[in-house]
């Protein structure tokens, strides 16, 4: 009998039936006879204990295998349609599974691939760190920043690295530190908080600052030593070849009018050349020779308005309209006074290059006082930057006007990183304006 159900209520109705007629027969006095239907009732008996308990084994396993993620299918042709549409619909949930599985497993391979392509070490480990702990996850980046061999033992890595360990103590979650790795390179450790499976754990981000400055550096000298045999080929090739003329017409005994004029040419182009060559060693000097910043302490409020004095009549004359959106007296920095009114006469006069031809030239500069910092944004609605322009601003020398020197913003980030602050600077592009934001640390 295939039918759950009706094997049941046969095999339940034909024990009923051979031992009733048993008994009648028993007392018929037809004693093998009811012998033989009672051994018959207990086989049926049999079989149905047999049933049920294949029956229980069955769910057991699949239970058991539901606890484990085994995975394993269940044949089933052995059972009635109750129990084989249960069974079958199990085995689908399982091959569901095992499709999903192999899909999670291929992504876990490919990220783990991305992960360890990285230049950036990554840690996870749970949020409380015992001497026990196992590391749940370490790419090959973070080994190598480590300078450690393959190993999921946190005791191991600390004990290899003990600055690791102090430092992690002291760093609360979303907190950035430093420390020395073994080969003495710098290392900055980032520690985050994440959440998987409702339980709390440490993502720990790692990156080597020691080559990550230098590979900018090497950029930033190489930016610059183009920029500064571009500007002295453009001074040394007039003046080699005026000295050639000068040369030749030394030479002769008599000079014509025209001779003289030209040797009058010659020598004032070198003088000229001479002027420009020295002119960009004094910038250039202006760049890297900043003083150390003399700080005090600074209302922006009126600080501002005295500087937007000095353009007045530039103003008046250009018609460009400047807004100064700082009414809170409150609002101060630490910094040197004479540098940072050297940073905003440099954005307001490219501001104000920027909008002049705009028919409805604007500038604004507002502050912004912050938990942990304070901001001065110059923002005007001029000819923007474009995406090309973007990554030379601030090299020194680059410009995008014919009069002008290329060092103004180098000068005004140079200030910046003197005083342990940043400028950055954000444009949509072509005739979008530009926004520069100069971030100050803020001075308990």
């Amino acid at each position: 009998m295939k039918n759950f159900y009706t094997k049941i209520t046969v095999s339940i109705f034909s024990i009923s039936i051979l031992f009733s007629l048993a008994i009648y027969l028993f007392f018929q006095k037809y004693y093998l006879t009811a012998i033989f239907l009672i051994s018959i009732g207990i086989i049926i008996i049999w079989n149905l204990i047999r049933y049920n308990k294949r029956i229980r084994k069955d769910i057991l396993y699949f239970l058991q295998s539901r606890k484990n993620d085994d995975g394993i299918e269940i044949a089933t042709n052995n059972y009635g349609m109750p129990f084989q549409l249960f069974f079958q619909t199990y085995n689908s949930i399982i091959n569901n599974q095992k499709s999903l599985s192999e899909e999670n497993y291929q992504l876990h391979q490919l990220l783990t691939t991305i992960l360890n392509k990285t230049t950036t070490g990554f840690i996870v480990i749970p949020k409380t760190i015992e001497d026990n702990t196992d590391v749940l996850y370490i790419n090959e980046s973070a080994q190598n920043l480590l300078s450690i061999p393959q190993t999921t033992n946190w005791s191991r890595i600390t004990a290899k690295i003990p600055q690791l360990k102090e430092t992690l103590y002291h760093l609360s979650d979303g907190g950035k530190s430093f420390f020395s790795n073994t080969e003495g390179n710098e290392i900055s450790i980032e520690s985050q908080l994440i959440i998987s499976n409702n339980q709390p754990l440490t993502l720990l981000t790692l990156q080597n600052i020691k080559t990550e400055m230098d590979t900018k550096e090497t950029d930033s000298w190489n930016k610059l030593i183009q920029v500064m045999t571009h500007e002295i080929l453009n001074s040394l090739t007039p003046i080699q070849t005026m000295s050639f003329i000068l040369e030749n017409l030394s030479k002769q005994d008599n000079l014509n009018e025209e001779e003289k004029e030209d040797m009058r040419i010659a020598s004032a182009t070198i003088v000229s050349r001479s002027k420009g060559l020295m002119q960009f060693v004094q910038d250039y000097r202006k760049v890297a020779a900043l003083p150390i910043p003399q700080k005090s302490k600074i209302q922006l409020k009126f600080f501002i308005e005295n500087i937007v004095q000095l353009f007045n009549e530039q103003i008046q004359l250009t018609n460009i309209k400047l807004d100064v959106l700082s009414d809170d007296i409150g609002v101060v920095i630490w910094a040197d006074p004479t540098q940072i009114e050297q940073v905003l006469i440099n954005l307001i006069t490219n501001a104000m290059h920027a909008v002049s031809a705009q028919d409805k030239p604007h500038i604004s500069i507002q502050t912004i006082q912050q938990m942990t910092s304070t901001q001065i944004i110059v923002k005007d609605n001029g000819k923007g930057i474009s995406a090309e322009e973007m990554p030379q601003i601030f090299v020194p020398f680059f410009t995008t006007r014919q009069d002008g020197s290329g060092i103004g913003l180098s000068v005004v980030r140079n200030i910046m990183r003197m005083h342990n602050g940043t400028v950055t600077v954000q444009s949509s592009g072509v005739n979008q304006g530009s926004t520069f934001v100069l971030n100050f640390p803020y001075k308990y």
